[in-house]
């Protein structure tokens, strides 16, 4: 049976608590070892795209320390909202179908981990994806699934710190609830609750994916663009003339070539505000060098 945790009103981070998360993949990339949902919406590009995804039984909640377990780890961070359920979640996993518009949430941000030297060569999505992630501590942004359809208000912030060129600069991934307006974050709610409800899986938040143009490194236009030029010549349809995964390897390339990942024992901060620019969620993620 799925339980949902809600966070309670505090300005300390706790770092003792974890909770299982669903990830949700929301690219047209096509992976081998993720659950495909039913519910769709805009990608990148503009296609037409399933949702899809995996559970992260593992979460830390505020603050963490993560260590590679490979040679070559490197990691890069996503901003992205996870929703949560402030009234309990039993009545809506036994009728997934119940939750509508007016079903109320609790919306926090996440730190969605990506250890992107695992997305080359292959085709599965997990390895890259688990056992990296933090969802903020704190009490998250009241609202309606109905609100967030409509586009509310409302920030992710995440900032880390690189060296390029003998020196520091900040990289910032943000997102916004106005960013999952149109998105049918509805539908991949109820699917992910069917899902749950089907297989016996435990829960404690759904993730919505990186949505908006800064939400991600591999979600930025520019690198997208970039990427899908060759001969210098933009593809007319990269859907048919392009493979999807070809392209996702292209982006992946180009964020490692410009030395963007995160480096070892360097924080990863998040800040989750709400529409009065109060701190809502906050937390630090870093990580070891295997």
């Amino acid at each position: 049976m799925c339980n949902i945790v809600v966070l309670p009103e505090m300005n300390t981070i706790d770092s003792s608590k974890i909770g299982r998360v669903w990830l949700t993949d929301g690219s047209p990339a096509r992976f081998s070892d993720v659950h495909q949902l039913r519910a769709t919406h805009r990608s990148i590009l503009g296609i037409r795209t399933p949702y899809k995804g995996l559970v992260d039984p593992a979460v830390p909640i505020g603050s963490a320390i993560i260590e590679a377990e490979r040679a070559d780890d490197v990691i890069i961070p996503e901003a992205e909202w996870t929703v949560l359920f402030p009234d309990g979640i039993r009545r809506y996993l036994e009728a997934p179908d119940h939750v509508d518009h007016a079903t109320p949430v609790l919306m926090q941000g996440l730190i969605e981990g990506k250890w992107l030297n695992r997305l080359l060569g292959t085709r599965a999505w997990g390895p890259a994806s688990m056992g990296n992630n933090l969802l903020a501590d704190g009490p998250g942004i009241p609202a309606t699934l109905g609100q967030i359809e409509a586009g509310a208000r409302g920030e992710i912030q995440i900032t880390y710190q690189y060296q390029h060129a003998g020196q520091t600069r900040t990289q910032v991934q943000r997102t916004t609830l106005a960013d999952l307006r149109g998105q049918n974050i509805l539908g991949l709610v109820r699917d992910v609750l069917r899902f749950c409800q089907e297989t016996e899986q435990e829960i404690d938040a759904i993730d919505l994916s990186a949505m908006g143009p800064e939400a991600a490194l591999v979600t930025d236009r520019r690198r997208l663009w970039a990427s899908m030029r060759f001969a210098r010549v933009p593809l007319p349809n990269p859907q048919y003339l392009f493979p999807l995964h070809r392209l996702g390897e292209r982006i992946v390339q180009s964020i490692l070539a410009e030395g963007l990942t995160v480096p070892p024992d360097t924080a990863i901060s998040i800040v989750t505000r709400d529409p009065h620019g109060t701190v809502v969620g906050q937390g630090k993620l870093s990580w070891q060098a295997g």
